[in-house]
């Protein structure tokens, strides 16, 4: 058990870095190399991907952000859509492994969706307030999985992978 832990805790904090370089890539203009772009695309999709594998509140865990990123339209540029993909086939592939934990993949999916249009609708308004600082903070990635897992006395690997996604 312990060496799943260090593994959960080192793709999580992989899909974090190469999920942020793929948004600052194509999103902030920082420029690498040709294409380096959809090689941090394919990083996030590929460590989400080992993290789904893991095991299955892993899976809850990390389908239920995707789907909650393609409702906000967050899949927006090649690269995500390059990542998003992996996701989903490594998701199709082992869909007769999977078993749904509704309490942690309705919690996560829905706060996520929630939570992050509100903090979209915040950013767009550009209204600086200590709502707004919060939600910049994005305290929901570790707030939710915190409190269910405090609630359940489960998924505490949850919280720990999505702690490292900010």
């Amino acid at each position: 058990m312990p060496n799943i832990i260090l593994m959960i805790l080192v793709f999580s904090a992989l899909y974090s870095v190469s999920m942020k370089i793929a948004d600052m890539l194509n999103e902030h203009g920082l420029k690498w190399f040709k294409f380096s772009d959809i090689l941090f695309g394919v990083l996030w999709g590929v460590f989400a991907s080992l993290l789904i594998l893991t095991n299955n509140e892993m899976a809850n865990l990390h389908i239920a952000i995707l789907l909650a990123f393609i409702l906000k339209s967050k899949i927006d540029k090649i690269n995500h859509g390059f990542g998003a993909a992996i996701i989903l086939l490594t998701f199709i592939f082992t869909l007769t492994d999977f078993t749904l934990i509704l309490p942690l993949f309705l919690t996560i999916f829905l706060s996520y969706t929630i939570l992050g249009l509100i903090h979209d609708n915040l950013y767009e308004s550009k209204s600086k307030n200590i709502i707004s600082n919060l939600f910049d903070l994005r305290f929901y990635f570790i707030l939710v999985p915190l409190i269910l897992s405090a609630i359940t006395k489960n998924y505490w690997l949850s919280f720990f992978s999505s702690s490292l996604f900010i």
